[in-house]
């Protein structure tokens, strides 16, 4: 069964903790957002590209109309969370299913997208998920980031400070645990449903948006299903450095990879 459907790519945020606008990077000769843009463009299944956007991607994209020249690409711009830029391209696209994707994910495979066609109902989504391996734990206390800095190991003379670490205060079970990515697939009727359930008079979202780090967690508070489908431990999301080291040791770093289409001129 084909499964004709909108992509909305979530582009809108500011990378605080990247530290600047990740989509920028370059792995494998092409941009991050590249990748994201090239997967939905050659799926004869879609038949459109949502790009929800900041206003400083808009501008870029908007001064570079050679570069981004995909029929299929839309722009559309962000809200203040995540829950609300994607609810714009949602409420934009036109297909009856949207494969919504974090365009920070470079590295989705055509096998996963098409594991995740095949597995989205009216009324249940369909999300990719890795099952847990590591121990858990629930720690009180301080973030290690936010821990007080030791004193350089040259500078003996300084003060030693007892650095103060988070405490393991439990052990949650692992077993029905998962790793959720993107894209996730819905009916977009349902979807839009969904968003209604969730939102106020005023059309804002009631519950606190930001308690939705992804589409199916807001899906699920409105009382819809969500399968999990066979996910890929290479489809990283780029959030930190030490995730981009990684990117480039999963997809390359030659130019020769592929001709960047969107992401020629500065990114």
């Amino acid at each position: 069964m084909v499964v004709t459907y909108s992509a909305v790519l979530a582009a809108a945020g500011a990378g605080r903790r990247f530290g600047g606008n990740k989509l920028r990077e370059k792995v494998g000769g092409k941009a991050v957002l590249s990748h994201s843009l090239d997967l939905f463009d050659s799926d004869e299944d879609c038949q459109e590209i949502i790009l929800v956007v900041s206003a400083e991607l808009r501008e870029w994209i908007e001064g570079n109309p050679l570069i981004f020249s995909s029929p299929k690409l839309k722009l559309v711009d962000g809200g203040t969370t995540r829950a609300e830029s994607t609810a714009a391209g949602v409420r934009s696209a036109s297909a009856r299913i949207v494969a919504i994707h974090d365009a920070a994910r470079p590295n989705v495979g055509e096998e996963l997208l098409a594991r995740l066609k095949a597995a989205v109902q009216p009324e249940c989504g369909a999300v990719p998920g890795l099952p847990l391996s590591d121990t858990l734990a629930y720690a009180a206390g301080p973030a290690p980031e936010d821990a007080p800095a030791e004193p350089a190991a040259d500078d003996w003379l300084a003060p030693k400070k007892k650095q103060s670490l988070p405490q393991i205060s439990g052990h949650p079970q692992r077993g029905g645990l998962y790793l959720i990515q993107t894209p996730q697939l819905f009916y977009r009727d349902s979807y839009l449903e969904a968003l209604s359930r969730l939102s106020s008079d005023t059309g804002a979202l009631s519950l606190d948006a930001g308690s939705f780090t992804d589409d199916s967690s807001l899906y699920h508070a409105a009382g819809y299903k969500v399968s999990i489908v066979e996910g890929r431990s290479a489809n990283l999301k780029l959030t930190t450095a030490e995730d981009l080291k990684l990117l480039h040791k999963l997809m390359g770093t030659s130019e020769k990879k592929g001709k960047d289409r969107y992401g020629g001129l500065g990114w």
